[in-house]
């Protein structure tokens, strides 16, 4: 069977995180996938640890270091099937990710875009669900339409490659690249939540979201 997913994973400087995330893809429950990491110019051990995994599902590419929303990009062009599942070096996918997202697509097949509910991973006073915005594709249009932004946590996000494209992608290197793809996408296709956390999100200091905390919102 052809792969129907491309799971896609930036890595700047993954190490010691990478590990536990890309086993996190390569042990899923549902079996037809690839995965294409993309080591946008590390300077530790991730690129060693990358080229000692043997798993035929596997493709790196370097590049040097161009940002994240370049990474993304790249992800895109160089995937070879319909869906990008989006995954970060330091977060896990929870073993019946795939098999979940088979089910959705089965069921919404025209959409433009999956996510889901994520958990905090790796914290021990942090047990709740990372906030999310709920509702179907119709609500997140209106949502969208009266000006606000939608809250999706990036790393639970299924793309299909074709209708991202031809919206223009990832834009800006500001921390908001993921935000502005959302808005794009609830106004011209369907944006489906899965009520599922499909995903735990790595709390550390060294993280995107926190190391960027003060620059997202005013970007």
């Amino acid at each position: 069977m052809e792969p129907l997913f491309t799971v896609g994973i930036p890595v700047y400087n993954g190490m010691p995180y990478l590990p536990e995330s890309l086993q996190s893809i390569l042990q899923q429950t549902y079996p037809h996938f690839e995965v294409v990491v993309i080591n946008d110019g590390s300077t530790d051990d991730s690129l060693e640890y990358l080229q000692s995994v043997r798993d035929p599902r596997l493709r790196v590419i370097s590049q040097p270091n161009r940002g994240l929303t370049a990474a993304l990009n790249r992800l895109l062009a160089e995937a070879r099937t319909p869906w990008l599942v989006r995954l970060d070096a330091d977060d896990v996918a929870c073993p019946e990710r795939l098999a979940l997202l088979t089910e959705a697509i089965q069921q919404y097949p025209d959409a433009g875009m999956f996510y889901s509910d994520a958990g905090h991973y790796g914290h021990a006073r942090v047990i709740s669900k990372i906030r999310t915005t709920r509702g179907t594709p119709e609500e997140l249009r209106a949502i969208t339409l009266s000006g606000y932004l939608l809250s999706i946590c990036h790393v639970t996000v299924v793309l299909n490659i074709a209708k991202t494209q031809s919206l223009g992608g990832y834009r800006f290197n500001l921390y908001v690249e993921d935000l502005d793809l959302w808005w794009r996408m609830a106004l011209r296709h369907d944006i489906v939540f899965l009520p599922k956390v499909t995903v735990s999100v790595r709390l550390h200091n060294a993280s995107a979201c926190v190391s960027n905390l003060q620059k997202l919102p005013l970007n």
